[in-house]
């Protein structure tokens, strides 16, 4: 029994080398990463009082103050009942056009009674509103 064991484990030894030994894995490719801005609350179709606290969240960005450009870095404005702006174009600053040039992600506003829309719009540090739809988000609610 020893005499045929040692023939047997070096025989499945070199099989098993041999066997991976010719294999080369190629890795899966790395997830494209995320990104996104988004408001975290009020959710899509919220019922609320003044002041309407907003949370909003950047993913895959960096915010950085308004004045800074780089590659991947921006601040976000809130448009009240205001088509987004287009890509490449200036957001103005307005009623219907707030900047949070400070890199802010939280906020209020205090809005009439009704209906409104607000569209979330990521821009670069000279506010000039970036090409996709994952630098923009748009949610409807209802002040009382």
């Amino acid at each position: 029994m020893a005499r045929t064991m040692r023939f047997i484990l070096p025989v499945f030894a070199v099989l098993f080398v041999a066997a991976c030994g010719g294999r080369t894995e190629t890795p899966a490719p790395a997830p494209a990463a995320e990104v996104a801005v988004r408001f975290l609350t009020p959710a899509d179709g919220d019922t609320l009082s003044n002041p309407v606290a907003l949370s909003m969240e950047v993913v895959g960005l960096t915010l950085q103050p308004a004045g800074v450009m780089a590659e991947g870095s921006g601040h976000l404005h809130v448009l009240v009942d205001t088509l987004f702006v287009e890509p490449g174009q200036v957001i103005p600053k307005n009623e219907h056009h707030i900047h949070y040039g400070d890199g802010s992600t939280q906020a209020e506003l205090t809005l009439a009674p009704g209906e409104h829309t607000l569209k979330l719009q990521f821009a670069d540090g000279a506010h000039v509103a970036l090409d996709g739809a994952q630098y923009r988000d748009e949610i409807r609610i209802v002040v009382r």
